[in-house]
This record gives C-alpha cells, sequence and structure tokens, in this order.
C-alpha cells in the first residue's frame, strides 16, 4: 500500500497520480475522497487504464460512464432528491441554497438546479461561498432579502 496525501488540492492529486502510476506503478487507486481533487485525475487515469475507486459523490465522476473509474458513495442525485422528497412530505415549496464551490459543492448545486422543476421546488435564491470564505454575510441578503 502506498499512501499520497492531496491535501484537497488538485495540482497536488494529479502529481500524486502521475508519480503513482509511472514510478510506483500501482494497479489500482482507491481515492481521492474529494469531487475536485478526482475529477481532476480522470483523464489521467484513463488514459493509463489504471482502475481508480473514488470515495467522492459528485456523479460527474461517472457520468457518462467511463471505463476505469468507479466511486462508492450515493450520486449526488439521489441526495438531492431525498431532500425534496422530505421537504414536499414537510410542505416546503420554495428555498434558497447555499453551496460551495468545491467539486461536491458545485455538483450538488447542478443537481439541485435540476431536479427542483421535476418536484416543484421554487429555488428563490442561489449563492456560493468559496473553500476559505468563513464569513457568509455578503450571502445573506440575498437569501433574506
Amino acid at each position: 500500500i502506498i499512501i499520497e496525501d492531496t491535501v484537497g488540492d488538485a495540482t497536488k492529486a494529479v502529481t500524486a497520480t502521475k508519480k503513482l502510476i509511472t514510478k510506483d506503478q500501482v494497479l489500482a487507486i482507491v481515492g481521492p475522497s474529494r469531487s475536485g481533487t478526482t475529477m481532476a485525475v480522470i483523464p489521467i487515469v484513463e488514459e493509463a487504464k489504471v482502475p481508480l475507486i473514488s470515495c467522492a459523490a459528485a456523479e460527474a465522476i461517472v457520468v457518462p460512464v467511463k471505463s476505469w473509474v468507479f466511486k462508492t458513495p450515493q450520486k449526488d442525485s439521489h441526495a438531492a432528491l431525498r431532500i425534496y422528497e422530505t421537504m414536499r412530505e414537510q410542505g416546503i415549496s420554495k428555498i434558497a441554497i447555499i453551496t460551495g464551490t468545491t467539486g461536491f459543492g458545485d455538483q450538488g448545486r447542478k443537481q439541485l438546479k435540476k431536479l427542483a422543476p421535476e418536484l416543484e421546488i421554487e429555488i428563490v435564491a442561489d449563492e456560493t461561498y468559496g473553500p476559505n470564505d468563513t464569513d457568509m454575510t455578503a450571502q445573506l441578503p440575498h437569501i433574506f432579502g
């Protein structure tokens, strides 16, 4: 077992993946655990024909289907669908969403926006925040205003 730590950085994930494939000549890779880092290494493992089992959830990791990339968590659309079904059961039909701009947040946002009309959920505000943001005050007026 060879361990590489990407620290959630796409550039480091690419470097680590190239090392694992070319220098270490691994038979398969388990990880990364974040959607953004996984998306960054997909072209590399596909070209090298090295199986990648991602621990990240973004639907775009496996859709469209790839030959060498797999993932273990549920798809974003399953999570978004279940959230919306629960909201509908509770009589909620209007929401504001605030999502991160990382791979998982971005892909989750896409699914929330895609599925909302099907389930008659109206998104009245759609805000994002960056991975280093610690204060969401700038987004709140758009949500409450």
